[in-house]
């Protein structure tokens, strides 16, 4: 029984900078829900899940705040390998090259992807240049695009390059 924070970094985690963040809430439980899936079709993969979140207040006449986060990804492994997917992990591995990089003999296995996130951390934030009501929470919204390639030279080496967006949307948690 002690006050919960949620806050999140965007995917490329270079420092610990968090742009979204509910602050210190007063807590007495926690709860936490989510749905996933994944598939693939051939050298396609897709994954996605989506996340719900709860908090019951301590002692309080206000609201108890829920807040929500999703994400979907896709890749096409471009040299035809296919992934596996682990259940213990919850995660794809890493493609077999067919071919493994050797200079002119093989050219590794080349996966293009791409992944979109959204993470709602407000609740009842009311709007830009107003007080929000007593129990509102303005952790701000984070939305994420993510383009990326991978470059499998055999199964231990890999070569990624990757862009990311990222658009913050938070009002003044003070007004």
């Amino acid at each position: 029984r002690s006050p919960v924070r949620m806050r999140d970094r965007p995917e490329l985690r270079v420092d610990s900078t968090r742009l979204i963040d509910t602050g210190n809430i007063n807590a007495d439980s926690v709860y936490a829900a989510g749905a996933e899936l994944a598939g693939n079709w051939k050298n396609l993969n897709f994954q996605a899940e989506y996340f719900w979140y709860g908090v019951n207040r301590r002692d309080s006449t206000l609201s108890d705040p829920r807040f929500q986060g999703w994400y979907a990804e896709g890749s096409w492994i471009v040299t035809g390998e296919q992934k596996r997917y682990s259940m213990a992990t919850a995660s794809y591995a890493m493609p077999r090259p067919a071919a493994t990089f050797q200079g002119s003999s093989g050219i590794g296995a080349v996966e293009l992807a791409v992944r979109y996130s959204h993470t709602d951390l407000n609740y009842r934030e009311g709007v830009a240049g107003t007080l929000g009501a007593a129990d509102s929470i303005r952790g701000g919204e984070q939305d994420i695009w993510t383009l990326g390639a991978n470059w499998y030279w055999n199964q231990n080496l890999r070569f990624t390059l990757g862009y990311q967006f990222v658009d913050v949307a938070r009002l003044n948690p003070a007004r």
